[in-house]
């Protein structure tokens, strides 16, 4: 979402899980959303893929009307400041990305901070955080993921 509004594409609809949407439309309400599956302990519920689609026609057309009308209720504000915070199994790690990344500073023995004004930078040590990381690792599969969703902006 931060990576659209950085280069100024509005983010007008979102579709997915109960969280992605939700956290979607905490940082702008006007976005519009199809959640597609919700976890509940101790039941989760999930739509049929013939009705994932027709919510999602319904939905997405929803939203490009709403933009027709007025594009700038999707704007999205970037915050001013962003911090980053990494902690990890093992302080090896840790001590790696501090050594080989400049900003990063370890706050615990197996705990590394980055903070910065512009999101562009944190993007780009994100992905030197990527090609740091050990296999196996729980941080890379996050990494991982956040790189897939952010794949085109990198």
């Amino acid at each position: 979402m931060y990576t659209a509004a950085y280069f100024g594409v509005p983010l007008i609809y979102v579709c997915g899980d109960y969280g992605a949407v939700t956290e979607a439309q905490s940082i702008n309400p006007n976005i519009v959303g199809t959640i597609t599956k919700k976890f509940n302990k101790p039941k989760s519920f999930m739509l049929s893929v013939s009705e994932v689609l027709e919510k999602i026609k319904t939905d997405f057309a929803h939203a490009q009307n709403e933009f027709y009308k007025n594009q700038k209720k999707f704007k999205i504000t970037l915050p001013k400041h962003f911090t980053l915070t990494l902690q990890y199994k093992d302080s090896e790690q840790a001590q790696l990305h501090v050594q080989k990344i400049k900003g990063v500073i370890q706050i615990a023995q197996d705990t590394v901070q980055y903070k910065t004004n512009d999101f562009f930078d944190l993007l780009i040590v994100m992905r030197k955080l990527k090609l740091l990381i050990h296999k196996g690792s729980k941080v890379k599969r996050i990494l991982t993921r956040l790189k897939n969703k952010l794949s085109n902006f990198l």
